[in-house]
Parts: structure tokens; sequence; C-alpha cells
């Protein structure tokens, strides 16, 4: 299911609904958090197991198609950012997202960086 939502997001296409964009932001944030070391899923729409405790293992090749993933649904064509934009601008949107690009974008966990 993670991967899949990346994929729909990250791939090229004409816009990027807002269900489309909000289940790529849920597999952007699970693999933030698992592969990265970002923040912690702790939204009450996360899986009862993530909240639990639970873990699940996305592969490294993941990291990549997240940030591409992010960048589309951060984009004009996407439905969820324009809808964040006409909030506040994305201002509360970009201030959350901003630890889980970092986390991203260092890449994933190995021994030498835990």
């Amino acid at each position: 299911m993670v991967q899949q939502a990346l994929l729909r997001a990250a791939e090229p296409a004409d816009y990027l609904d807002a269900s489309e964009g909000c289940e790529a932001m849920a597999a952007i944030a699970i693999v933030g958090a698992e592969r990265c070391g970002g923040p912690p899923v702790t939204s009450t729409y996360a899986p009862d197991f993530l909240l639990a405790g639970g873990r699940i293992e996305p592969s490294d090749d993941f990291v990549p198609l997240a940030l591409r993933a992010l960048d589309r649904v951060l984009g004009e064509d996407s439905e969820l950012w324009q809808l964040w934009e006409e909030a506040d601008g994305g201002r509360s949107l970009l201030a959350e997202i901003e630890p889980l690009r970092a986390a991203l974008a260092r890449g994933p966990l190995t021994g030498e960086n835990f």
C-alpha cells in the first residue's frame, strides 16, 4: 500500500487529486519515520498497529520515491496543496513538512547514522 500510494503521487500526471495526495502524505510520513528517523507517525488516521508501536520495513528505494511524491503533493498541480494554500498560504503545512523533508533528504538510517 505504501509503495502504491507513493507511485501514484510520484508519477507525472495532469493533476493529483486530494485523496491521492492524502494517501501519499501518509505513505511519505511512514517512510520518513521508519527508514529515515523522521517524526513519528502519531496521527489518529494512522493504522492502529503503528500507533501501538508496530513497525513496517519499507525498502530504502522508497526514500527517493517519497521525496518525488512529496514534491508532487506540494506542486501546483496538486489539489491538496491548493487547499492548504487557500487556508493560510501553505505556511502551516510547510512548517510541519520541514522535519519530514529533512529526514528524507538525509536518507535511510544505517548503523553509521543511527
